[in-house]
């Protein structure tokens, strides 16, 4: 009896997530799935949709069409719609599954924005001198609290493991700079690219 009610709630599981995904537009899931919103929308259409495949066990008997059952009442039709009585909503679903869509939507299109923004900043840092990038990584790091000497310590290690390869350690400061201090780095980078720093040879 065991062995029905995993694959059944597998099921539901795989068929719950498809249908979210299906319906967020898969162009786009790797933004949605970053988000916890997308973890609580998919979280609460699964929660209905295994409570909706227990009601209907003593109608279906085959663990699959429960699975399959249960999922649609809990995913097209629990989930949009609005339990009222008087007027008043006892099981205001749908506009709770239109809110938690809503907000994440609006989380992941931020999330798309700050990344090609980063990623367009690493660009723009790529193309400065060594010693710039040094001074700059050095810069934001003390404005972020770090010591002078660990500062120094790291950027040691970073030229011995790049063994003189001025590329591979603007990567490596670019990288620690932009994860400890994005925004130093957004509101300075005009100011070291600043006329002679730029390094023509990347």
């Amino acid at each position: 009896m065991g062995t029905p009610l995993v694959w059944t709630a597998l099921s539901i599981l795989l068929l719950t997530l498809f249908l979210d995904l299906l319906e967020l537009s898969f162009g786009r899931i790797f933004w949605f799935v970053c988000t916890l919103r997308f973890w609580l929308y998919f979280g609460l259409h699964f929660g209905l949709s295994c409570i909706a495949a227990y009601l209907i066990r003593g109608a279906v008997s085959d663990w699959y069409m429960q699975a399959f059952v249960g999922t649609f009442l809990g995913v097209a039709v629990i989930s949009n719609t609005d339990l009222k009585i008087g007027g008043y909503s006892l099981l205001p679903a749908a506009q709770l599954f239109l809110s938690i869509k809503a907000k994440m939507f609006d989380q992941a299109a931020e999330d798309k924005a700050n990344a090609v923004a980063k990623a367009q900043l690493v660009e723009r840092l790529q193309k400065l001198t060594v010693t710039t990038i040094e001074s700059a990584h050095s810069a934001a790091l003390i404005a972020a609290g770090y010591d002078a000497l660990r500062i120094k310590s790291g950027v040691d290690r970073a030229r011995s493991s790049c063994g003189g390869d001025d590329q591979c350690l603007k990567r490596m400061l670019i990288a620690k700079l932009v994860r400890v201090n994005y925004d130093y780095a957004r509101q300075n980078v005009e100011i070291w690219e600043g006329p002679d720093i730029i390094d023509h040879s990347f």
